[in-house]
């Protein structure tokens, strides 16, 4: 398999991650906290899922040049064939209902691409309209 970029020596990155899509939360503890990460996933009713990381796992992204990009995190992954458990939402609505898939690294940088080509492409229809 090439190297992507979203895969490094260490494992596969999330690239270009938003900072509006990551909510640090508490630990129930007291320990420290967690980094959740909000994905596109397609068996969500609403669209979107979310999964836990280390706060040592969420990285400064950096521009080709090295200078660091504003508003945008590198979240380290792991391994590929690594497994995540995604909480999405089952049932939409006033009282939605939400729980848990497995999925890999691999599958989450895939459909995290699949999102990102859909909206490019949606954008691309509407600059021609």
């Amino acid at each position: 398999m090439a190297k992507t970029n979203t895969e490094k020596k260490n494992g596969l990155f999330l690239n270009w991650t938003p900072e509006a899509m990551l909510h640090e939360n508490a630990k129930k503890d007291g320990t420290g906290s967690v980094i959740n990460v909000s994905i596109h996933v397609a068996q969500s009713k609403t669209g979107l899922g979310s999964f836990a990381v280390n706060p040592g796992q969420v990285l400064d992204q950096t521009k080709r040049d090295g200078s660091v990009a504003d508003g945008y995190k590198a979240i380290v992954l792991g391994q590929p064939a690594g497994k995540r458990q995604v909480s999405i939402c089952t049932k939409a609505g006033k009282k939605p209902v939400y729980s848990t898939i497995e999925m890999t690294n691999e599958e989450i940088v895939a459909s995290v691409a699949a999102a990102r080509k859909e909206y490019r492409e949606a954008q691309k229809a509407v600059a021609t309209e």
